[in-house]
């Protein structure tokens, strides 16, 4: 029994990481929101600083817990897949930026949510309330990123909004994991000092 509550412990010691991501996304999403005006160039900037930056995460993510979380892989697919955008933006010419950006955009909401729906599957295995929200907000997310490669053209301002959207979105859900997480490890916490206690006793 303590070995196997100190795996779960090991786990989801990093809860933290998908909290940042999730806070990040947000960030960003709520920046795009003020700024509807700008151009793809100007932007491409910041979603190769927000992909650099996710992607060193998801990689520390998955690295510090490949022993014990079995999900790990898809941390570190996502990790890698993150890195690999943000080289593709930065080496794209800056009259392509905004066409390359709309393209590389959507096939990373496509992965984002087919993870979004294998996380959504394994919460409602591990009994946690709440995971149909998670399920449904994933789905939509693959709805976005489908409309988004049978509309490449479609005018800026219009993308900049639902992309914002769809990053608070993206961002809340990596909370609201990252918040769950917290939870289960603070209720494994205290039935492993029950345990030692009354060992103890």
């Amino acid at each position: 029994m303590k070995e196997i509550i100190e795996n779960v412990q090991r786990t989801i010691r990093n809860w933290w990481v998908g909290v940042v991501v999730g806070i990040l996304s947000i960030c960003l999403g709520i920046y795009c929101c003020t700024i509807p005006a700008e151009t793809f160039t100007g932007l491409s900037v910041m979603f190769e600083v927000f992909f650099f930056a996710a992607a060193v995460l998801e990689l520390f993510f998955a690295i510090s817990n490949s022993g014990s979380y079995r999900g790990w892989g898809w941390a570190l697919a996502g990790g890698i897949i993150d890195f690999i955008l943000g080289v593709l933006l930065l080496m794209a010419p800056p009259a392509a930026a905004g066409g390359v950006m709309v393209l590389l955009l959507a096939f990373w909401l496509i992965f984002r949510a087919v993870w979004g729906i294998g996380a959504s599957v394994e919460l409602s295995s591990m009994g946690v309330r709440g995971w149909g929200w998670w399920l449904v907000l994933s789905i939509l997310t693959m709805c976005l990123a489908i409309w988004f490669l049978y509309n490449p053209l479609v005018g800026a301002g219009v993308i900049v909004w639902i992309f914002a959207t769809a990053l608070i979105v993206y961002g809340c859900f990596r909370i609201g994991i990252g918040l769950r997480l917290n939870r289960i490890r603070k209720d494994v916490k205290e039935i492993r000092n029950n345990l030692e206690n009354g060992m103890d006793e």
